[in-house]
């Protein structure tokens, strides 16, 4: 005798039911796997699809199965089709299935998949498919990816692929992007990528964001005239000009550092007028 899922899952509830009297110290969730185990994760994976459950645990079991099947192709297709047709809740349980089983498909049903969700209302279904994109990554879904930001202009789609490309296509992507006001987390993916790189290849930096392009002077290879360090140093707001002095002092320019503190213990008050130092790692 097999028992139906209706039986089994009336047998869930009342563990459920132990646990929620406080025992303390059984094996409920144990026992709530074991009985959802005796279910075949096909037969489990349709009730899901068409019936749902309130229970997480139903979701949690599937998940865990499925993590553990070889071939998850055909339950994908099921899976992924009835994603398509649910309204947002349901989409909501399904996605969980079917972001198990992304990893150990093929290319094409990752690319399909990745792409359905690009293609979403939702940004945080294009964030979903970003965070994907990175284990899977190929020339399509950097494509994909690109045009999505494109539309949504969502930071965290352009992040992944500047993290994911290689150097040199990091470096002429960020020139394409970095033009004006861009998210300082989108920023900080910037100069991950920019660590390194030569004077002459940073020098874009220098007019859209002087601060940071001292910044990524210190790990740069080539050097940089006094002269031309000056001008730049003056051309950012006053406020932040300490910062900026702090990555000057890793360069060793010292006739600017003994300038500018000069300044500073002449007229405390007045030198950088607005800095707050409570972003300094001291």
């Amino acid at each position: 005798m097999t028992g139906s899922i209706a039986e089994k899952l009336q047998r869930v509830e009342e563990l459920y039911e132990v646990e929620m009297e406080d025992y303390i110290g059984l094996p409920t969730g144990l026992l709530r796997h074991a009985v959802l185990n005796s279910v075949p994760l096909t037969e489990l994976v349709r009730f899901f699809i068409e019936e749902g459950s309130h229970f997480k645990v139903v979701s949690a079991n599937i998940c865990k199965r499925l993590s553990q099947e070889k071939d998850t192709q055909k339950i994908y297709h099921r899976v992924f089709e009835a994603l398509k047709e649910s309204t947002y809740l349901k989409r909501q349980r399904l996605r969980q299935l079917l972001e198990v089983m992304i990893p150990g498909l093929d290319e094409f049903r990752q690319l399909e998949y990745i792409t359905h969700l690009l293609s979403s209302n939702y940004i945080y279904e294009q964030i979903t498919a970003a965070e994907l994109a990175e284990k899977v990554w190929s020339k399509d879904i950097q494509s994909l990816l690109l045009n999505a930001y494109y539309r949504s202009r969502h930071y965290k789609l352009l992040a992944v692929v500047i993290l994911s490309v290689d150097d040199d296509q990091a470096l002429e992507l960020i020139r394409e992007y970095w033009t004006g006001r861009v998210p300082k987390a989108l920023i900080v993916k910037f100069l991950v990528r920019l660590k390194g790189r030569s004077v002459e290849e940073l020098d874009f930096v220098r007019t859209v964001d002087p601060a940071n392009y001292i910044a990524l002077l210190r790990h740069a290879s080539g050097t940089i005239s006094d002269e031309k360090l000056l001008e730049c140093y003056y051309t950012i707001e006053v406020k932040t000009r300490p910062f900026a002095l702090w990555s000057i002092g890793h360069l060793g320019r010292w006739n600017l550092i003994e300038k500018e503190t000069g300044n500073f213990l002449n007229d405390p008050t007045g030198t950088f007028p607005g800095f707050s130092d409570h972003l300094f790692e001291k």
